[in-house]
């Protein structure tokens, strides 16, 4: 992060490593239990279901069903103690394996999103990615959150065209400067 000084104005910022690291905490955790439902939808639970129907197939007898589950390569089998899982079961785990999969595919895409564009600020205006604020286009600073969250949202208007900018100090550290260079060149003060 660069701090300015009265000769040059810019300040960048970069992604604050504590967020980064609770995002990537969350994408392997989401991964793991995607594959983990993965696991149980194509392999255990079939596998279990194979097992109780060998068990129901010699009507309940350890004698036959034990030659009759090695062979069918279970090892060391024994007489299952839960009933087969449903249709609707295996469906639930091909269920939590897209919903997993495609919430951490897409956590991962917002985080590396984050990570490649950098927020700054210079003499001319805000900076985001390839988004350019000028000071002047900005009508508004809405701090409701800065004080308990680091939130801040910019209102600006380029070419009739209103939308908002949102600064925030937990997912870049150095908001707080580029905060401070709005409020300094725009006079809105909260």
């Amino acid at each position: 992060m660069e701090i300015p000084n009265d000769d040059q104005m810019t300040i960048t910022t970069q992604v604050n490593k504590n967020w980064y690291i609770r995002m990537f905490i969350i994408i392997v955790a989401l991964f793991v239990f995607a594959l983990w439902a993965l696991y149980d939808g194509a392999y255990a639970y079939p596998r279990h279901n194979q097992l109780v129907d060998l068990w129901k197939d010699h009507d309940g007898n350890l004698d036959t069903f034990t030659p009759a589950a090695e062979e069918a390569g279970f090892s060391d089998p024994e007489r299952p103690t839960a009933k087969a899982y449903s249709s609707a079961d295996l469906m639930m785990q091909w269920i939590m394996l897209g919903f997993s999969a495609l919430l951490g595919l897409w956590i991962l895409v917002f985080t590396a999103g984050k990570f490649l564009r950098k927020l700054g600020a210079d003499d001319q205006g805000v900076h985001w990615g390839s988004l350019h604020v000028p000071y002047t286009a900005i009508t508004d600073i809405n701090r409701a959150k800065w004080d308990s969250k680091g939130i801040a949202v910019l209102h600006y208007s380029i070419d009739g065209k209103d939308d908002t900018l949102t600064l925030d100090d937990w997912h870049y550290r150095g908001a707080d400067q580029i905060l401070e260079a709005i409020e300094r060149h725009t006079g809105i003060v909260d």
